[in-house]
């Protein structure tokens, strides 16, 4: 996100906060009326969304070793829901790679029912 949207971490943990609010606003309106950036953002995250999968997987075996499986499961619809706000955007490019993004998510994650 810091890359794709050119801001520093702390800038960008506030798109994430109070349930993806400012996220949401990014997708309907623009970054200052550009969707560039959150085109951008959304492609990577689909070019890396084999290692998000991976990277959630581990997460969840270490929930299980250490019974935080519920809470595991919270993190990981949080990121499905930080993916699906490019759903609403009125950028088609953006809900684009935003329902290929979830799609790839959906199809990997599949192999390991328990993280839904």
């Amino acid at each position: 996100m810091c890359r794709g949207f050119d801001i520093e971490p702390m800038n960008a943990a506030t798109f994430i906060t109070y349930h993806n609010k400012n996220l949401t606003e990014a997708c309907l309106k623009g970054i200052k009326k550009k969707f560039l950036p959150l085109q951008a953002w959304m492609k990577e995250v689909h070019f890396n969304c084999k290692y998000l999968c991976h990277l959630l997987r581990i997460e969840h075996i270490q929930a299980q070793k250490n019974n935080r499986v519920d809470e595991n499961n919270q993190n990981v619809k949080k990121i499905l829901m930080i993916l699906a706000c490019g759903c609403i955007s009125p950028k088609t490019s953006l809900v684009a790679y935003s329902l290929k993004t979830l799609r790839m998510v959906a199809i990997d994650l599949s192999e390991t029912p328990s993280l839904f």
